[in-house]
C-alpha cells in the first residue's frame, strides 16, 4: 500500500504508522530518486564540463622562449588558446626610435575566435603562435617579436 502522504517536491512516499510499505513502494522511490539526480547530473548548463573545469582551475598558461632571429617563428602551446599575449621581458609593448624614425614593437596580442591580433603576431586554434621579426611592408614599424638571443613570455588564456 503506499503511503497516505507524499514528500512536497519528489512526491515520494512518508508514511503514517497506520500505512503498510511494500517493496514496489520503495523501488518506485528509488526509481523517482534516481531519475531526478540523474537528469541533474547530467545537466551541462548546471554543471561544469571536464574541459570547462580545468579552463577555471587554471585559466591561462606562461611560455617562455627565447629568440632565434628568424623572420617568422611559431611557438608550440601546451593548451587551445582563446586569446594570448606576447611581449620581450624588460621592453613596453611598443617604443618610437626617434633616430631611426622606427616604431619598434617588442609586444602584442591575438584572439582565435574573430577578434583579430596585432600585427606581427597571430594564433591559431590548433595550438600555436607565430611571430614576426623584421620591418613591416610599409610604415616605420619594425617587429622585434623574435630578436636572437632575447627572451620572451607567452600568456595564453583558454
Amino acid at each position: 500500500m503506499a503511503s497516505t502522504n507524499k514528500t512536497e517536491h519528489l512526491l515520494l512516499n512518508s508514511w503514517i504508522e497506520t500505512d503498510r510499505p511494500q517493496r514496489n513502494d520503495f523501488n518506485s522511490d528509488n526509481h523517482i530518486i534516481d531519475t531526478v539526480l540523474g537528469e541533474h547530473i547530467e545537466d551541462n548548463d548546471l554543471h561544469l564540463t571536464e574541459t570547462e573545469k580545468s579552463r577555471v582551475a587554471s585559466p591561462f598558461v606562461v611560455v617562455p622562449y627565447v629568440g632565434t632571429g628568424e623572420k617568422t617563428t611559431t611557438i608550440s602551446l601546451p593548451v587551445v588558446p582563446k586569446f594570448a599575449v606576447v611581449y620581450r621581458k624588460g621592453m613596453p609593448f611598443s617604443l618610437y626610435d626617434s633616430q631611426s624614425g622606427v616604431n619598434k614593437v617588442y609586444g602584442g596580442v591575438a584572439f582565435t575566435s574573430g577578434g583579430g591580433a596585432s600585427a606581427g603576431v597571430s594564433l591559431s586554434v590548433t595550438g600555436g603562435i607565430t611571430l614576426e621579426q623584421g620591418a613591416a611592408e610599409s610604415g616605420g614599424v619594425y617587429y622585434c617579436l623574435n630578436e636572437e638571443g632575447s627572451q620572451y613570455t607567452v600568456i595564453v588564456f583558454r
